[in-house]
Formats: structure tokens, sequence, C-alpha cells
């Protein structure tokens, strides 16, 4: 197991299957992303970490203190736990959120979990050994993810406009998926756009993950942005080393994804 690329992973999932279900467990944050990289190319991303994130699918806030207990916390942050010397973030979401799409912790630190409920619904499943598998979010899904993550830590992070660059970069070089897909749209009005084309199909996807609620939802939040704030989006649209598109189509970019998303409204669910 220790010369498998997952194994730091492997050895996180069976310590918490002990005390959760490992149904219950989802794979997120960057290992989720170099996981589906794997998919696209064969080179790794740019960006590296040695955290491992799970988000956790809770009855109660019991199930969530009693796995806490079994293990090292990882520095003042409230939901981090260190397994094996690894850091490992927890994402609590589930029964425990009041209201829908926030949890509160015990000591009033407040999680934005929007989406998470539906982008495990719509988990896929990843072998990381011939004995264990575990849940993935889509795609789609991670974006969901990455888009609310951006606009919760806009100010002093990147790395999610970082990450959601690569997966557009992931959709524009499917290409011939990619132009089979946009043709099929009843709507073409970024025909001969490939970046601006992949960035409406993953609006699209998006959108279909999360349901009319919770796109709607998202939407909301974007249309609160500032038209600076959306241009820091477009700025932070790049994920050396990757090509990087000129800031012009990297506003395209956003207003294509936006796009997607509404779009996504007028489909059944």
């Amino acid at each position: 197991m220790m010369n498998s690329p997952n194994a730091d992973i492997i050895l996180v999932v069976n310590k918490l299957s002990k005390f959760i279900d490992i149904e219950n467990i989802m794979l997120v944050g960057a290992r989720c992303r170099d996981i589906h990289q794997q998919k696209y190319r064969d080179q790794t991303a740019g960006r590296r970490t040695k955290d491992v994130d799970f988000a956790l699918a809770l009855e109660s806030w019991d199930d969530f203190n009693l796995l806490k207990q079994q293990f090292s916390p990882t520095g003042n942050a409230w939901q981090g736990i260190t397994i094996g010397n690894i850091p490992v973030d927890l994402v609590p979401f589930g029964n425990i959120e009041n209201p829908p799409g926030e949890v509160l912790s015990r000591k009033g630190h407040l999680l934005n979990v929007s989406g998470f409920k539906e982008v495990f619904e719509q988990a896929e499943l990843y072998p990381l050994n011939d004995a264990i598998d575990i849940k993935l979010p889509t795609v789609p899904g991670l974006t969901a993810l990455k888009l609310h993550a951006w606009l919760d830590r806009k100010e002093n992070n990147i790395k999610d406009a970082s990450d959601l660059a690569l997966i557009l970069s992931w959709y524009e070089e499917d290409v011939e998926t990619l132009w089979n897909r946009y043709f099929a749209l009843e709507n073409q009005g970024y025909i001969g756009e490939p970046e601006a084309m992949a960035a409406e199909l993953l609006g699209l996807d998006t959108g279909r993950i999360l349901g009319h609620k919770e796109t709607q939802a998202l939407l909301d939040r974007f249309n609160e942005q500032s038209p600076p704030e959306l241009n820091q989006f477009a700025e932070s649209l790049e994920a050396p080393p990757e090509h990087s598109h000129p800031l012009e189509r990297r506003r395209i970019q956003v207003e294509a994804l936006l796009g997607g998303l509404r779009d996504s409204l007028g489909y059944d669910e």
C-alpha cells in the first residue's frame, strides 16, 4: 500500500471508517481535483498539498464529536485532525445543518456547506485499491463546491479560482466531446470559442448536479458580486503552469459559466 499514490488517503479512510460508515465519507479538496486530473492528462496539477479533505454526511453533532475525540487536533482549526502525521480537514454536513447550507460549531464557528448534500447524492465511487471505494464528487460537483469556496474566501485566497481554471481546461481540451455536446445545445452563442463553450457546458452540468433550488442560490450569490469582484474572479482564473487565456477571454468564460448555470434552470430535474 505504501507504494500507492493514494496510500495516505487509504490510511485515513481506514481510520475514519472505524467510527463513521464509509458510505458517508466523500473525498473533496485538492486530492479530489488530482484524481480527476489523472483522467484528463498525464501530468499532475501544479498546486500540491499534504492535506487530505473529507466531507462527512452526519446525522448528529454527537457523531462528529465522537470522531474528533479519537484523533489529535490539527492546530486551532475546529474541524481539523491529524491521522498518522497527515493533516485532515473535515467538512461536516447533513442533518446537522441549521439552517440548510450552514453548520455552526459549539464554539461558534460558521461553515458554509451549500451544495454539499446535492454533490454527495450525485457522487461517483472511486476505487482507492481493490478493497476500498470512496465517494468522489463528479467534475461538475467539484465545480459547485469550488464556486461556493471562491465566494466564501475570495479576498485572501486564489486557489479556488485556480482550480476552476484547471477544470475549465479539462472541458476545453476534450475537443470531440466539447464540440459534440455544444452542437446539441439549442443556444449556441459561443460557437467557435472553445474556452467559452467549455465554460457554458460546465455551468450547465454544475446546475444539473445542484438542482433548481441550489443553482438559484448559487446564482443569487454571484448576482451580489460587484463588477470589480467579478473581474477579480476572471483575473484569478489561472492555473500555473497551465496556458492562461487573455484576461478578456477569461471575463467571457465567467459570463459563459454563469450563463450555463442560468440555462440549467430551464431543464427538468
